[in-house]
């Protein structure tokens, strides 16, 4: 008899709690469970285990999870992950459904940038890897700095059309392994409060740092995970072997990234 992998990681390990922002679930046994072919960029019989294991996932962030599969008729994403079986990684960021982990401490900050008062990281960012949720992280942000600069560039929420950046790795301002959103070239962004539609390029995921500063913003229309975890992401995404060390190496890697900021609360 085979034991479902989600109630033996229960047993076995202690979950993490909420406040270290972020789950590991090593759920890529599922796929072994799999008796027909998956349709869905998720394998159903996998997201309600993962569910069912991390209780200490907000209701929110359980809804956006639950979500991940309406994106599985998106005909770029539906020909790459379902039809092609491909197993690249997936990336999905929720906004409105992080952490909202480190808000602007002083009142400086908080006159600099009012949008992050409730705290600067509140995007959750999924790892899916062959029909499998391999990792969650609560401590990452789809929105700049200053989103209502008309010269920052905000990324645009994925299309229904099917049309989104792909990525691939590479290097942030040539210091460490970071992913780029169209190999650095134009995206769909918005800009300033009235949302300019222009492109934006050179956008990247990379590292984010605790609170917004006026002198060395974190942010100017890239994605972030925060640092303490960023390099569990870029590990579990595979672009790095060692989550401990993230440096000038880094493997090649391509995949999609899915912006979803249907959960923010304004």
């Amino acid at each position: 008899m085979r034991f479902k992998p989600w109630l033996c990681l229960a047993a076995a390990f202690l979950l993490p709690a909420i406040s270290q922002q972020s789950f590991v679930f090593a759920n890529s046994e599922l796929s072994g469970l799999q008796t027909q072919a998956v349709t869905t960029l998720v394998d159903p019989a996998a997201l309600q285990g993962f569910l069912a294991t991390h209780t200490g996932l907000s209701q929110t962030q359980k809804n956006a999870l639950n979500a991940i599969n309406n994106y599985s008729t998106n005909s770029v994403l539906k020909t790459k992950y379902i039809d092609q079986s491909s197993s690249d990684p997936l990336v999905i960021l929720f906004e409105g459904a992080g952490s909202y982990a480190y808000p602007p401490l002083t009142d400086t900050l908080k006159k600099y940038e009012p949008y992050h008062v409730q705290g600067r990281f509140q995007a959750m960012a999924v790892v899916v890897k062959s029909h499998m949720i391999y990792n969650v992280f609560l401590d990452a942000s789809t929105m700049p700095d200053q989103p209502e600069s008309d010269s920052v560039a905000t990324t645009k929420n994925t299309n229904s059309d099917g049309s989104l950046p792909p990525f691939n790795s590479g290097l942030h301002s040539g210091s460490y392994a970071a992913l780029l959103l169209n190999n650095n070239g134009s995206v769909p962004a918005t800009y300033g409060s009235k949302k300019v539609s222009k492109t934006a390029t050179a956008i990247q995921l990379h590292k984010g740092y605790n609170q917004d500063n006026p002198s060395s913003p974190t942010s100017l229309g890239c994605l972030i995970v925060h640092k303490d975890t960023y390099g569990s992401f870029a590990s579990t995404v595979g672009y790095i072997n060692d989550a401990s060390s993230v440096g000038t190496s880094y493997n090649n890697v391509n995949g999609y990234m899915i912006i979803d900021r249907s959960y923010r609360p304004w």
